[in-house]
């Protein structure tokens, strides 16, 4: 039985999806447990919708790391974009 080619990127998104979700409940319960209360968390967050990027953070530090990690997802899309374009795949 041949697989095609759109059905194995879709498993592969889908199962790069559930793995990153595990990821973050197993990454929030093992902190919850090692909880101190002399140390400050910081979080921040890119969310991009289209080439529009949201970002969050508690700190500013976290916002300009946040803003650096978008620009590298932002630029790494469009060469992906473009890649195919210049080598005429």
């Amino acid at each position: 039985m041949k697989v095609s080619f759109v059905t194995t990127l879709f498993v592969t998104g889908f199962a790069l999806t559930v793995v990153g979700f595990v990821m973050i409940v197993a990454a929030s319960l093992l902190t919850r447990s090692r909880r101190s209360k002399h140390v400050r968390r910081d979080f921040g967050g890119v969310v991009l919708i289209g080439p529009f990027p949201i970002i969050f953070g508690s700190s500013r530090r976290t916002v300009r790391l946040m803003i650096v990690v978008a620009a590298v997802f932002i630029a790494l899309t469009l060469l992906l974009s473009i890649l195919p374009l210049l080598t005429g795949v």
